[in-house]
């Protein structure tokens, strides 16, 4: 490894002069260009049969239009019910300018969480993860959305209770 000796020269006159810039244009393929995490995320209750957004949401802005978002999402789910099976829905949900795209269980299956022969609830960790292709340089939001299909309630908890969302943005 190569050495260079300041001659007694002050830090504060080295300069860069000669470097390149390191910006996302100069990073290889695979690269991580920006990373985006939920701060606190507030506890969501869904008692509906209807697909509904959770606080679960983060937004990211990509510097290129070919880049790939790596998105991350965990957290603790309780179902709740009285029938069986007990069944509730999770997705996740890209939009941008108001267009939304389904980019996990995008068949919006209704069972990503079923419970058989239970009388109460059930409680479960989760973690969704995947790759993205928004083509835009524009604001993407990525939100989790959830139903109850059979049963009382569908509940994410928080950030207190460990969840949350990571969005990297990778060069490609």
């Amino acid at each position: 490894m190569a050495l260079t000796k300041l001659n007694n020269a002050a830090i504060s006159s080295v300069t860069n002069t000669g470097l390149p810039a390191l910006d996302h244009t100069n990073m290889i393929n695979g690269s991580v260009i920006q990373l985006v995490h939920t701060g606190g995320v507030a506890q969501t209750q869904n008692t509906t049969q209807s697909w509904t957004n959770t606080a679960f949401t983060l937004d990211i802005t990509p510097t290129s239009s070919s880049s790939k978002i790596y998105f991350s999402v965990s957290g603790h789910v309780r179902i709740s019910g009285s029938g069986s099976p007990i069944r509730g829905g999770i997705r996740l949900a890209r939009i941008i300018s108001g267009t939304q795209t389904l980019v996990w269980n995008s068949a919006s299956n209704v069972e990503t969480m079923q419970v058989r022969n239970a009388d109460n609830e059930h409680d479960t960790p989760i973690h969704l993860g995947g790759v993205d292709s928004p083509n835009t340089t524009g604001v993407v939001t990525y939100t989790v959305q959830s139903l109850i299909w059979n049963g009382s309630f569908i509940n994410h908890y928080g950030s207190t209770s460990g969840g949350g969302i990571t969005l990297m943005e990778i060069k490609a």
